[in-house]
């Protein structure tokens, strides 16, 4: 039986709440703003591509890592 199996919904979406806390808590101290028109994070305005809320939320811990120590934003 895996883990998560043994939880209950609750359990699991406060466990995505709390992942998409933290991941913001980072975006912030690495200096990205949230722009609500767009619904994403971008360092600068001008800046053509973001991190979309979608992407903060569903990315896996890999490709979350990867995003930043590749510097794709």
């Amino acid at each position: 039986m895996r883990k998560i199996d043994n939880i209950t919904l609750t359990q699991y979406y406060k466990g995505l709440n709390n992942r998409f806390d933290n991941r913001i808590k980072k975006l912030i101290k690495l200096g990205y703003l949230y722009f609500k028109e767009e619904v994403q994070f971008k360092v600068r305005p001008s800046q053509i591509y973001g991190i979309s809320n979608s992407q903060v939320m569903h990315m896996d811990k890999r490709a979350w890592n990867n995003l930043f120590t590749n510097n794709r934003v």
